[in-house]
């Protein structure tokens, strides 16, 4: 018997590989847990949940806002500075007022009142979407002219 001199190949799928906006978006995720983790310990659950509401509704706004005002470019490099300019501007407004929630006394005052009550917590999340409406509204009727 003869053997076959070529050696057996077993299939092999194509291995595509990663874009680094994945692997940046998954530090970018871990970094997240640890630092909400972190405020908690630090601040407590109540304080923590109010800053996020904040932080969510300002970094939207903002991020709308910024994408709003910059001209929409031709080239797709620079769609992409566009869209990554807007997005941190939005989320270091949204850390700004997370901050101010957590650290000012103003924030507290704001988060005992909307955590007194949990009918309280849950309009306060109804009016953050109403409020982000009167933003953009207001924005619209007096800046875009």
């Amino acid at each position: 018997m003869k053997s076959s001199s070529r050696p057996s190949k077993a299939y092999q799928p194509p291995v595509t590989p990663a874009s680094p906006e994945v692997g940046i978006f998954g530090c970018l995720v871990l970094l997240l847990i640890f630092a909400t983790l972190g405020v908690i310990v630090e601040f407590g659950f109540e304080r923590t949940i109010v800053a996020v509401e904040g932080f969510f509704i300002f970094t939207g706004w903002a991020a709308l806002r910024v994408a709003g005002l910059l001209p929409k470019p031709k080239s797709d490099k620079l769609e992409n500075i566009r869209v990554y300019t807007a997005v941190g501007f939005g989320v270091s407004c949204g850390i700004l007022a997370a901050y101010l929630v957590l650290t000012t006394q103003e924030g507290q005052v704001l988060t005992d009142w909307v955590t007194a009550q949990s009918i309280r917590l849950v309009g306060s999340l109804l009016i953050s979407v109403f409020i982000f409406g009167v933003l953009d509204f207001a924005w619209r009727a007096f800046l875009d002219n």
